[in-house]
């Protein structure tokens, strides 16, 4: 029973990394899929994904699992390679932007042990579920034979898109009716405390406005000294992009309003380091990324990460500080 329930989770997990609403922004997936022969991807390139790591699944497991779906073709040739029934092209045209945010739902106070599994399974009452994204913070963890990524528990929070508005609107008017003799009575879903369009959520939260660039930094800069300076100023930023031998970095502040009050602390107060006397004369200057500029950024990072896990991308001069630099996804 429980081989039948770890290739049933091997299964889901197959379906949604093949699925188009995962190719659309699954760079890394997407490049091993162009590289491969009739987009087949070798399953030992798959197994190299965290989930998969986490439910322990082999070879066999794999290519028994895609064996089952409808979703996905094993390759009759060597039974080594899966991929998706979809063609790649098809999926990976995707919709626009404010097209996927119109039918996807915000909802807070889901529970600490929720599941991308568990939700699908409840949200699909209400219509089709294409994606669902449970956002986590992660912390560096020296286990002794080297630092790894651990991921903390879920914020509470999850956005689920529907393959249309109309479901989504389903799901808003369901989920807002708590108390109510149509309210499901579901475990997953019954401590949720708040629901909203997305296009009305990223309005108040979006995460543009939330990248700090930082200018004039000294030979003495670390990713960890640059955490601490500007945690004890406003808060601790989420992510640190400085690789060290430059005087340029980028910092991922929490919200944009964080973003915002280092800026006019730096400008107002200055910051320094505590360099030398001579280093001590160049105060630090930041701006805030906007617009083209911000995107642009982002995207270099995406497939800047991208290739450091396919091992193709150039490698960048370390920081000083080896414990600080993140190796997981920036968003």
């Amino acid at each position: 029973m429980q081989e039948a329930k770890k290739l049933e989770k091997i299964r889901f997990q197959l379906e949604f990394y093949f699925s188009p609403s995962n190719l659309r922004r699954d760079v890394f997936l997407r490049k091993l899929i162009a590289e491969g022969r009739d987009e087949y991807v070798p399953v030992e390139r798959l197994l190299i994904f965290h989930r998969l790591r986490d439910l322990k699944a082999s070879s066999s497991d794999l290519c028994h699992a895609a064996s089952k779906s409808d979703k996905l073709e094993l390759c009759r040739c060597c039974g080594q390679q899966i991929r998706g029934r979809e063609k790649f092209l098809m999926a990976s045209k995707g919709d626009t932007k404010e097209e996927i945010e119109s039918r996807t739902v915000f909802l807070q106070g889901i529970r600490s042990s929720a599941t991308i599994e568990g939700l699908t399974k409840s949200l699909s009452n209400f219509g089709k579920i294409l994606l669902i994204q449970i956002p986590r913070d992660k912390k560096n963890v020296d286990s002794g034979g080297g630092v790894r990524s651990e991921k903390l528990p879920n914020k509470g929070i999850a956005f689920a898109e529907f393959s249309t508005k109309q479901e989504m609107e389903r799901c808003l008017r369901k989920l807002a009716s708590k108390g109510k003799s149509n309210y499901p009575k579901d475990y997953e879903l019954a401590k949720i405390s708040k629901v909203l369009p997305k296009t009305e959520w990223v309005q108040k939260h979006g995460k543009h406005g939330m990248i700090v660039k930082l200018q004039n930094l000294g030979p003495e800069a670390t990713n960890s000294t640059l955490q601490t300076v500007i945690g004890a100023i406003v808060d601790r930023a989420r992510f640190v992009d400085y690789p060290g031998g430059r005087r340029i970095a980028f910092v991922r502040m929490p919200s944009p309003e964080t973003a915002q009050e280092l800026l006019d602390h730096i400008t107002s107060v200055g910051l320094t380091l505590g360099w030398t006397e001579k280093a001590k004369a160049k105060m630090i200057t930041a701006e805030i990324l906007k617009g083209k500029v911000e995107d642009d950024y982002i995207e270099m990072e995406k497939k800047r990460i991208a290739a450091r896990k396919l091992g193709t991308g150039k490698k960048r001069k370390p920081s000083s500080d080896i414990t600080s630099r993140k190796k997981g996804k920036m968003y």
